[in-house]
């Protein structure tokens, strides 16, 4: 992103109160561990590395499409 990386857009996103429930995954070309565990420190639900969307595009929408019917998340009126 031109004006600020991933983790710096996750703090922007959380600071917003319409956004601070957002769920969010992270798709990202860092395999650092400090980028990951800061990632997951926003509340991310999941870290995937863009070389794994090559061959396995599919399989990650896949994963995303039913994380969205298996999951149930709290409605929040904020």
């Amino acid at each position: 992103m031109p004006r600020m990386n991933g983790l710096e857009f996750l703090e922007s996103l959380r600071t917003d109160p319409l956004l601070t429930h957002a769920v969010v995954f992270v798709l990202t070309t860092s395999k650092s561990d400090e980028d990951l565990v800061a990632a997951y420190r926003q509340h991310v639900a999941g870290y995937v590395f863009k070389q794994h969307m090559d061959r396995d595009f599919l399989e990650v929408v896949g994963l995303i499409e039913h994380y969205w019917r298996l999951v149930e998340l709290p409605i929040t009126k904020e």
